[in-house]
């Protein structure tokens, strides 16, 4: 960690000790989970998802592939 805060360094770049976590065994990141195992949809998306209402005509239809294509 020492190498890598370094190069930040560096280069200008900085963090805040507030806003850091180290050793997590899973972080969010951009509303999906990653962890050791791989990569999933974070839980409150996946539920939105399931919790969408069937769309009933042709105009609702492309507004919910779109937010599901994004996790294609």
């Amino acid at each position: 960690l020492q190498k890598v805060f370094q190069k930040h360094w560096d280069h200008g770049l900085f963090a805040s000790a507030a806003k850091c976590a180290f050793y997590q065994t899973e972080v969010s990141f951009l509303d999906f989970n990653i962890s050791s195992t791989g990569l999933c949809m974070d839980p409150p998306q996946l539920d939105t998802i399931l919790k969408w209402p069937f769309p009933t005509n042709l105009a609702h239809l492309p507004c919910f592939l779109g937010f599901t294509n994004f996790y294609r």
